[in-house]
């Protein structure tokens, strides 16, 4: 941390200015986070949040008050070191995705004496915010017609915070209202820079082939075949008709008598006929 850091005592007041200028026909809301985490990789808390309120957003509200925002340091905050990123998220073209523009910039507090609260919700950059997520694709016109329309941002509620008084809030979600009944105010000029997100998704197109295997199958019918033998000869010891005359291990007569032939009928057996 730098020798500059400011150092703000808890139950004060920031007020954050964009130095240039906020540009009208941007609505959205604005929202703030802070880190203990002074390296990489550097995890937040969301610990201020201002959406869409009586009929207007916190960009409506940050050009009425010349371009500022105004938000409470948590009474019952840690003492240490931050850094504090605070955004403007500009909704006007947000109905596609990548459509929404964060306007941010980040700065070093130094936070003295105060209590002993803090908690790191895990919020990652890049990564919570996707082309996608609710409350950053929106048609912003239909808040107007139903404020329950709008989600609000992605990610985990703001911290809850405790006023001097014991009243909890929810770290100025909302009216933004928290702290002492006299905060000390402190002014940082902030620098405004446009980050236009563009996410390239390559379209992918899976082609399934189904494989049918047809399987053939093969009769062989085979005709029937005659082997007609004509045994010459037919002595008496020749079979007589329709007698064996042969086969499969056939031991007796193999000829047949006059006027018959020994006709194949299957391997085991020819017949005289």
């Amino acid at each position: 941390m730098s020798e500059t850091n400011m150092l703000i005592e808890p139950s004060s007041k920031i007020t954050a200015q964009w130095s240039d200028g906020l540009q009208t026909g941007h609505p959205g809301p604005c929202v703030v986070y802070a880190s203990k985490k002074l390296s990489s990789p550097i995890t937040w808390t969301k610990v201020y949040y201002e959406g869409y309120n009586n009929g207007k957003w916190c960009h409506d509200r940050m050009l009425a008050n010349g371009n500022k925002l105004d938000f409470p340091i948590p009474s019952n905050m840690a003492a240490g070191d931050y850094i504090f990123r605070i955004e403007h998220v500009a909704l006007h073209v947000a109905s596609q995705p990548n459509g929404v523009q964060l306007y941010m910039s980040c700065f070093d507090i130094r936070v003295t004496g105060g209590g002993s609260t803090w908690t790191d919700q895990g919020i990652a950059f890049p990564g919570l915010y996707q082309p996608t997520s609710p409350g950053l694709m929106i048609e912003w016109w239909r808040v107007a017609q139903d404020p329950s329309y709008y989600p609000g941002l992605p990610g985990p509620v703001a911290m809850e915070v405790v006023d001097q008084s014991g009243n909890p809030n929810a770290g100025g979600s909302g009216s933004g209202s928290g702290g002492s009944s006299n905060p000390s105010t402190t002014t940082q000029q902030t620098t405004t820079t446009q980050k236009t997100t563009t996410t390239t998704r390559v379209a992918t197109t899976t082609t399934t082939v189904r494989t049918t295997q047809t399987t053939v199958r093969t009769t062989t019918t085979r005709a029937p075949t005659t082997t007609t033998t004509t045994v010459t000869g037919g002595g008496v010891n020749c079979a007589a008709k329709w007698g064996q005359c042969g086969g499969q291990g056939w031991t007796g007569a193999t000829c047949c008598q006059s006027g018959s032939t020994c006709t194949f009928s299957n391997t085991c057996h020819l017949a005289v006929v």
